[in-house]
């Protein structure tokens, strides 16, 4: 259908020929080739019957082609469909899908047709729907299509977690050569005597073909045109990009200097199409490779929002642009690119993969769809039959080359599979007649004795779970309750309206609405307002049945107004006056209390309370002897009797796991994986599905005279011995679930040998493992060790967690400066001083969301105070970005990294982690599966999570335990069958 076609040999553009003399400096001369393309070069008719012209060559491709010669979906694949009886409708947005009781899909969407415009302000809330009786195909690429799983899963359509996760930009890097020694003529304009040529004519192709080399180091060069229209915003951006460079090369070589210097007054005089011309002497590249596919899409306030990584810091990425910088050495072009500068580089991509990705496992938990592009119903392996998605979503990785033949094959090869397991059959024999303006469709509906639906009257899908009459709601009878503290929150209170309603058929509702007030407000008037006028409410029947649920909003002209409303119902008195007073100032106070947090009174540890009933205790409890002769504690747990149903029972012989916490301080009273606080708890969540959990508690948690000489990598030790205790005892090897300096020393045990690869079945490492990239304010905490030094003169040698009013002076004073200790968001404000110093000791260690009242007022049962040496080492090796030995030595080399070949490791990071930046797995994960290749590596971004709360936030349960479960049984399934054979 596609019908790709190479730029004709008697049409050689200077761009094309220029591109080829780099290949041969680059050292690829037999990978240079002009690429096929969905282009005409001649006239006639296309597979679909459309006309088609001759390309006019004038570089116009990327930005829109007018002249009637590009193969577009228009022209081929809805040309055809149309042809064979296909009714299509233009100007339909589609918002959502929902499985349809008894079989098919209804879609919902908004209509954009001629005079719509008028409602524009009610699109979302006016959808038309139509139904589809039996299939329901998805082709809106990788934006499009994964914006209507998310919306759809918003409106109850149950699906994979991993929904929008793990997109790719197809490893794109967009890069300039600018104002070089040659005239390439790579600008898009119409013109008959000097055209520029298509946007793309020929590729340098260094893609591995032998199977001893990483695929992932394969990547594709291709040529390009500046788009007309953006010649200004270029030749500034490039200007300003290159003026460094510039600068400092007129010390070396003046002559060239003046000869660009010129050439760049002659654009911006005489206009980009100026020969010789700063402009015209750039060349346009778009490299093609493997990134990390860690891209995330996410709905916020209904619209789609896109994150990714900082591939532009990634070593990969940096090894292109030294390749072009050496490259622009011979042309004499200075480099521009099209990474935004500062902290975050974000990738630059024309090649927008996955969304909705074919899972690596059969089950939602390894994608969202199956290998037929159906969406999985859920986390196993039931799918909604005839949901398919057909287009660049399904893609799971980075192709390493333009994406549209891949793309194309596997949305024919889906279509045609379900049609031959439906019994149906395509006519792939009969062509289609010559098609233009006039013609009709081969295959008519009519034709077939079919109603025309297009005569029919029209109607919009609105739905309502229950239709209530149009008067008002009579409240019978209600209260308010004002500022309760919300269990389910951290530091937060609410304003809860619990009203009785009635309509006028006699049905009885009730009403309950909450504005929630918390530390998101400090210090802005305008989300003060927003906070005490929004209420979210939720209206139910008596028997507890759902009826409708949204959010209120008062404008400012409806407070006005409701202020005039109030009237005394008693006769008038002076204490009315009082009262009302009273409630004023006692309102103003409260929000007051959110609105300064920082001064208000700190809140000092206390009894242990809201501890979440009767929490499964250690099955058994040992002090083990490490190979330095000390001591630590090693809990166990044993399955549970009681699981969910079809998961795996106690006695299904399943591998243990090992839980290695992170610095929590001598004396914490509870395991971090065992919390009591949490409605589920990590060793609750996989003893209930049959594995044996051992909870380790490193040197660093035990006797003070140990802890206070230990250090991360004497830890190491500590963690060799539990793992061959544990091997002494299981059959099957242990899964290690590892977090922050856990993971660290974990980490130091396998890079120096300590500990062999050999003896585990896999890694969960959530924050940091290898490479240590500091959060943003622990960086400067770290530039200089004189702020632990400092306490050291002053305090001593040990940081304490636990305070209260009669602690030392210096303590109090301490607890008073920590309360102004800078987060990243106002809603991490919070007066316990508990929370203040696990801050200051290790920098933030949650989003304070992901936290309820049980676990943020109970810090102090599961930290406790720690040592200076401790935490000098980790701001060592933090502010190193590597792992340390105890004599500051890199365990990062080459002979080390062997040792963690064929360990499968799966990453874990917050996207809010202000402890060790996200960066931190990315470099681990992006340094192995280009090592050894990407089978044996995964990387888990928890949306909304900070650094600890993926291990115990209130939701992580349901978040974040479900993608360590799924990679547990992952290892599990293929140790089987051995990971050598890969």
């Amino acid at each position: 259908m596609l019908q790709p076609s190479t730029c004709p040999d008697d049409s050689t553009p200077s761009k094309l020929e220029h591109l080829r003399e780099e290949s041969r400096w680059l050292g690829e001369k037999n990978s240079f080739y002009r690429v096929p393309l969905t282009i005409f070069f001649h006239n006639g008719r296309n597979r679909a019957g459309v006309p088609m012209q001759a390309n006019k060559q004038s570089g116009h491709e990327c930005t829109g082609l007018n002249d009637g010669s590009k193969s577009s979906v228009a022209t081929t694949y809805l040309a055809d469909a149309w042809n064979w009886g296909a009714e299509i409708f233009c100007g339909c947005e589609v918002q959502f899908v929902e499985k349809t009781d008894g079989g098919g899909y209804t879609i919902h969407f908004v209509w954009h047709g001629s005079g719509r415009s008028v409602f524009a302000d009610h699109f979302k809330e006016q959808l038309f729907w139509v139904k589809a009786k039996e299939f329901c195909f998805l082709g809106a690429g990788a934006l499009g299509t994964t914006e209507v799983l998310l919306r759809s899963k918003q409106h109850g359509l149950h699906m994979s977690p991993l929904a929008g996760r793990n997109l790719s930009g197809n490893g794109d890097f967009l890069v300039f050569g600018y104002n070089g020694g040659a005239n390439i003529n790579g600008i898009a304009r119409e013109s008959s005597h000097a055209p520029p040529g298509t946007t793309v004519t020929a590729v340098i192709d260094n893609r591995v073909v032998d199977s001893l080399s990483n695929p992932l180091s394969g990547y594709v060069i291709q040529d390009g045109c500046i788009p007309e229209m953006f010649n200004p915003v270029i030749q500034i951006m490039l200007t300003l990009q290159t003026m460094k460079s510039q600068a400092l090369c007129c010390l070396w070589s003046p002559r060239r200097e003046a000869r660009k210097t010129i050439a760049s007054l002659k654009s911006l005089l005489f206009g980009p199409y100026a020969y010789n011309g700063s402009l015209q002497r750039t060349s346009t590249y778009l490299v093609m490779s493997h990134d990390s596919n860690e891209i995330t899409l996410t709905l916020k306030n209904d619209q789609l929002c896109l994150k990714g990584p900082a591939e532009g810091r990634s070593e990969h990425f940096k090894w292109i642009k030294k390749m072009f910088k050496e490259l622009f050495a011979r042309t004499g072009a200075n480099m521009g690119f099209s990474y935004h500068y500062g902290r975050h580089q974000e990738e630059a991509t024309v090649h927008l993969l996955g969304g909705a990705n074919m899972s690596n496992d059969g089950t939602g938990y390894g994608g969202v769809t199956n290998h037929l592009g159906e969406v999985f119903s859920g986390s196993n392996s039931e799918v909604y039959d005839g949901l398919v998605c057909c287009d660049a979503s399904t893609i799971p990785t980075a192709l390493g080359v333009n994406p549209l033949a891949t793309i194309s094959a596997l949305s024919e090869r889906s279509v045609n599979l379900i049609t031959e397991r439906s019994g149906l059959s395509i006519d792939l024999e009969t062509n289609n007649q010559p098609l233009n303006a006039y013609s009709k469709p081969s295959v008519s509906w009519d034709s077939q004795g079919q109603q025309d639906t297009k005569k029919g009257p029209q109607s919009i899908g609105w739905q309502f779970t229950e239709i209530m009459h149009g008067a008002a709601l009579k409240i019978v009878d209600g209260t308010v309750d004002f500022f309760t503290p919300l269990e389910d929150n951290a530091e937060s209170s609410a304003i809860s309206y619990h009203l009785k309603l009635l309509s006028v058929e006699g049905i009885q509702y009730h009403f309950e609405g909450h504005k929630l007030i918390d530390s998101n407000i400090a210090f802005s008037a305008r989300k003060t307002w927003q906070a005490t006028t929004t209420v979210n409410v939720n209206i139910t029947r008596l028997d507890g049945t759902n009826v409708g649920a949204g959010a209120l909003h008062i404008s400012l002209l409806d407070f006005k107004n409701q202020m005039r409303t109030f009237r005394p119902t008693k006769v008038f008195q002076i204490s009315l006056i009082l009262t009302l007073m009273w409630f004023l100032f006692s309102f103003v106070y409260h929000i007051s209390l959110f609105f300064f947090r920082p001064f208000v009174h700190m809140r000092f540890p206390q009894i242990p309370t809201n501890v979440t009933g009767s929490k499964q205790p250690p099955s058994t409890s040992c002090n083990i002897t490490t190979s330095d002769g000390v001591q630590v504690r090693l809990d166990t747990y044993d399955p549970l009797p009681i699981q969910k149903a079809g998961e795996p029972g106690p006695n299904s012989n399943l591998p243990p796991v090992m839980l290695l916490p992170g610095v929590t301080g001598v004396g914490a009273m509870h395991n971090l994986f065992a919390l009591p606080f949490l409605r589920c708890n990590m060793v609750e969540y996989l003893t209930q599905r049959g594995h044996r959990c051992y909870a380790l508690t490193p040197r660093w948690g035990s006797h003070p005279t140990v802890a206070q000489k230990s250090t991360v990598f004497d830890c190491r030790l500590d963690v060799a011995a539990a793992i061959a205790y544990i091997r002494d005892r299981e059959r099957q090897k242990p899964y290690v679930v590892a977090h922050c300096q856990g993971s660290v020393a974990l980490c130091m045990g396998l890079l120096d040998g300590t500990i062999q690869s050999s003896q585990l079945l896999g890694v969960t490492a959530n924050s940091v493992f290898m490479n240590q990239v500091f959060g943003y304010w622990n960086s400067l905490k770290g530039i200089t060790p004189l702020l632990i030094q400092l306490y050291e003169l002053l305090a001593g040698n040990y940081f304490p967690i636990v305070t209260s009013v009669k602690s030392v002076l210096f303590q109090r004073l301490l607890d008073t400066l920590l309360r102004f200790y800078p987060v990243g968001h106002s809603k991490d404000l919070c007066t316990s001083t508990a929370c203040h110093r696990t801050s200051f000791a290790f920098g933030l260690l949650w989003n304070h969301e992901n936290l309820d009242m049980g676990l943020h007022d109970n810090i102090h049962q599961f930290f406790a105070g720690t040592h200076t040496k401790l935490m000098k080492q980790v701001v060592r090796c933090g502010t190193r970005g590597v792992c340390l030995d105890n004599d500051s030595c890199p365990l990062l080399t080459a002979d080390n990294l062997q040792r963690l070949q064929g360990l499968p490791i799966l990453f874990i990071s917050g996207t809010e982690n202000q402890v060790f930046s996200p960066e931190s797995t990315l470099k681990d994960y992006e340094l192995l599966r280009r090592k050894f290749g990407e089978r044996l590596y995964r990387r888990f971004l928890a949306e909304g999570y900070g650094h600890l709360d993926p291990i115990m936030g209130k939701r992580a349960a349901e978040d974040v335990y479900w993608r360590i479960f799924a990679h547990l049984g992952w290892c599990t399934k293929d140790e089987r069958y051995g990971f050598a054979s890969e």
